[in-house]
């Protein structure tokens, strides 16, 4: 299972009104600082797993933390996200194996743009180096 985690500040909106004072309008807002901390876990990786990584698609991974993940009450400062993709040797080949079903890469292909991702640590390259027989499964 690959497990894609966000982490980001944020705001939360405790409350919201406008008061009303002759000709003036007046916006009062109550936040409290907060931190968004979501986990998203693929057993079988995605098809799309590129649109999870926030090196690759900032602005696609800011409006999914945004508006998809968190309530309406959470303001996330998109400047802050970070994002970790992790997984097993066997679960990157087997996400690997997902990507790949969509287009004409190969695993291994897909292994190796995986490890050029920000997010993706090792993992990628170990699932690699076994594939190649470098390292025991």
């Amino acid at each position: 299972m690959v497990v894609i985690h966000y982490a980001a500040d944020a705001v939360r909106v405790e409350s919201e009104r406008t008061e009303y004072d002759g000709g003036k309008r007046t916006s009062v807002r109550t936040t409290q600082d907060a931190t968004v901390d979501v986990t998203i876990e693929m057993p079988d990786g995605h098809v799309n797993l590129d649109a999870y990584a926030y090196s690759l698609v900032p602005d696609n991974v800011a409006e999914r933390v945004q508006y998809d993940l968190t309530g309406d009450e959470i303001e996330v400062d998109g400047r802050s996200i970070e994002c970790d993709i992790s997984g097993t040797t066997d679960e990157w080949v087997t996400a690997a194996g997902t990507w790949a079903s969509e287009r004409t890469d190969t695993v291994t292909e897909a292994l190796e743009r995986f490890d050029g991702w920000t997010e993706t640590g090792t993992g990628p390259r170990r699932a690699l180096e076994r594939l190649s027989g470098e390292v025991d499964a």
